[in-house]
């Protein structure tokens, strides 16, 4: 009997190790899913979207819509926490998830990421801080043009996943505006003149 059950306590705590083990492989791969979110508006809906897929796919859909379903699985719900948390690394965003650590509510932390950046007043809000980063990229004389191409065209996008879309001929011009390189004001006037004669 001994023997039996010295060999029930070794495979009880063989299945713990192996379960804790899984544990931490699952949370290392979902975690791998989710890029690192640093807490500014204009970042929140391709970290939200990539974050979804991941939980959804890690079966944990019911954890972040369901607080019942949290409370009863509480194994997902500190898995969910511990994504946040690992993802969650700056600015509003840690201090949100931050709270919800010590109870490892993932469910909660959820929500409470969700309600502000989600909310109407903040979508407007966040849409005309990048309309005004927009009028601000400009090109100046002495700068190099890529990184300025660059900055433009990503918060073009940005704005547009912010229901802040601009009809082109508007982007168009705001661009051609916001150059003010001597060296690239004959390019600006074709480019303008080209746009007219397709107009006419």
């Amino acid at each position: 009997m001994g023997n039996t059950l010295a060999g029930a306590i070794a495979n009880g705590l063989s299945d713990a190790t192996s379960r804790q083990t899984d544990r931490t492989h699952t949370l290392k791969m979902a975690a791998e899913g989710i890029p690192n979110f640093d807490g500014l508006p204009e970042h929140w809906t391709k970290w939200k979207t990539s974050a979804l897929n991941t939980l959804i796919a890690g079966g944990h859909r019911e954890v972040i819509h369901d607080p019942c379903h949290a409370c009863s699985h509480d194994t997902d719900d500190e898995i969910v926490c511990a994504l946040l948390a690992a993802t969650a690394i700056d600015g509003f965003a840690h201090h949100v998830v931050a709270k919800h650590d010590e109870k490892k509510d993932g469910y909660a932390a959820w929500r409470t990421l969700v309600t502000p950046f989600d909310g109407e007043f903040h979508v407007i809000s966040t849409a005309k801080r990048l309309r005004d980063k927009l009028h601000a990229t400009c090109l100046h004389t002495g700068s190099s043009p890529d990184p300025h191409i660059d900055v433009f065209l990503a918060t073009c996008r940005d704005l547009t996943s912010h229901d802040g879309h601009m009809e082109e001929p508007e982007v168009i011009n705001l661009f051609l505006d916001n150059i003010h390189d001597e060296d690239h004001i004959a390019w600006k006037m074709a480019v303008r003149l080209h746009k007219d004669l397709d107009q006419a």
